[in-house]
């Protein structure tokens, strides 16, 4: 949902794609000739994608958002696609290994709470190359062959460096404008490097190579994230504040422009105490064409994460995204294992974990349409019931091509739950210079998902087994819809 303030490209760009789709009965030759004038009409000198990035500056910072999210992708599904090699190399066993997700845990709680001081104290530029250095620590530790227990607190480093970088990068997406298909792209990125992470690690699974030299381009990764992002936001104080105020007058014309109707035209699932709210915060604020997350107001008597811990949705969002997440890293940690030891395929366990990443990147950007006919809640919903269905799938149907297709459609259908979060967050969490404490709470959450799931899957799994796995997805699937 996009708040009035954000919403003319997005909703003109809604507009275009609902009034290219209500041609069915049209011509072939008339199909092509309104999508050839809608594509000019975007790239041109007046057309949206010029009018935001008239400025170099603000496309390089997205760009760099873009790959430092490559990178968290990437990091993510490290660990579940080289958890069977890391397994055989240390002798532990599922829950041992475990552990390395519970020291990631530790690591994002930690960012949670330093993030709101490190923006503070160095601004959002420098806290974005801080949060990407200190990635290059445990990348470079781990890459030098260190022990399982040293390898465990270089994980908590990395919750640390990603949790800070992305409670950063959604809350400053989150701002810009056409947040909708701007949050879907920065986790589109992330879904692209999960992809890539699985492919590169599955030799080190098949052919029993040293885990630890696969470390050694998540350092190369790490050196060239931590250039871009200082390279786009150079680590100056003044420049964010120079650049809204350089920008708010063009911003100010563009929202002049937005009729009456399309501004009532926001979706559906936003109540009207949100629609207004939403509305209050465009007339008074200094429209955020370039923003950066605002810095509480002197005047404001209580602390941001007062403000955030007093509103019931931050609790809300934080439990869906505790499920969410957590059910999110165990089929990409846990699918690999399942399908070694239950369908006995090691050569296909890395491709299917693949699958899932692809379709989860996949998901983000060609389900935009659907989510756009159904409303966001509508269709997180659909999402998530189709969801059980595949993993029903999965479960029932002992067949590795079967298995492979419905994972990498549950990933395609996971996918876009993500961004309408952040979306919704930014609409409901107010006011907004509380709103990168309230992610950086939320996703902590996430992130506790993502390390405790494993864990208790990987006791299930000891305990009774890999065919247990199916079952538990199952459950938490449902739990999300639940929350919804």
């Amino acid at each position: 949902m996009t708040a009035p303030h954000t919403v003319q490209a997005s909703m003109a760009d809604t507009h275009s794609l609902r009034e290219i789709m209500s041609v069915g009965q049209q011509s072939h030759t008339q199909r092509i000739n309104l999508l050839r004038k809608k594509v000019q009409s975007f790239f041109a000198r007046d057309g949206p994608l010029r009018r935001d990035y008239e400025d170099f500056a603000i496309f390089s910072k997205e760009a760099s958002l873009m790959f430092a999210y490559i990178f968290a992708g990437w990091n993510d599904a490290t660990a579940g696609s080289l958890l069977p090699a890391i397994q055989k190399q240390y002798n532990l066993g599922f829950a041992l290994v475990s552990m390395l997700f519970v020291a990631n845990l530790i690591g994002w709680i930690a960012a949670a709470i330093v993030t709101p001081e490190v923006v503070k104290r160095f601004t959002v530029g420098r806290s974005f190359t801080i949060a990407t250095a200190v990635a290059i620590v445990p990348a470079a530790a781990i890459a030098a062959g260190s022990p399982f227990p040293a390898m465990a607190v270089m994980y908590a480093l990395f919750g640390l460096s990603i949790g800070t970088m992305e409670a950063l990068a959604n809350a400053w997406i989150a701002a810009r404008p056409n947040k909708r298909i701007r949050l879907s792209c920065l986790h589109f990125s992330y879904g692209v490097g999960a992809l890539c992470a699985p492919l590169a690690g599955s030799p080190f699974v098949v052919a029993d190579l040293d885990f630890h030299h696969f470390y050694f381009a998540s350092l190369g990764l790490c050196v060239l994230n931590t250039l871009f992002v200082t390279a786009s936001f150079k680590l100056r104080k003044e420049e964010e504040q120079i650049e809204l105020q350089t920008l708010s007058a063009r911003q100010q014309t563009t929202n002049d422009a937005i009729t009456p109707q399309t501004e009532i035209e926001v979706d559906e699932c936003v109540s009207e105490k949100n629609s207004e709210v939403a509305s209050q915060r465009s007339r008074s604020s200094a429209v955020s064409v370039h923003p950066a997350p605002a810095p509480a107001q002197r005047q404001e008597s209580a602390g941001p994460w007062k403000i955030v811990l007093r509103q019931k949705d931050t609790h809300i969002f934080a439990i869906f995204c505790l499920f969410y997440v957590g059910t999110e890293v165990s089929i990409g940690g846990w699918t690999s294992t399942y399908i070694i030891q239950v369908r006995d395929d090691i050569d296909s366990s890395g491709h299917i974990v693949s699958g899932f990443w692809a379709g989860l990147a996949a998901g983000r950007v060609m389900l935009l349409p659907i989510t756009d006919f159904f409303g966001a809640q509508l269709a997180a919903l659909i999402y998530l019931s189709l969801s059980i269905a595949l993993q029903l799938v999965v479960w029932f149907v002992p067949n590795v091509i079967a298995n492979a297709v419905a994972v990498a459609m549950m990933g395609m259908l996971l996918g876009p739950l993500f961004p309408i979060m952040i979306e919704l967050i930014s609409l409901r969490i107010i006011p907004r210079s509380v709103q990168t404490s309230a992610i950086a709470y939320i996703v902590s959450f996430g992130s506790a998902g993502s390390a405790l799931f494993p864990l208790i899957f990987g006791l299930m799994i000891q305990r009774f087994g890999p065919k247990v796995l199916p079952p538990l997805l199952v459950a938490t699937l449902s739990i999300q819809i639940l929350i919804f």
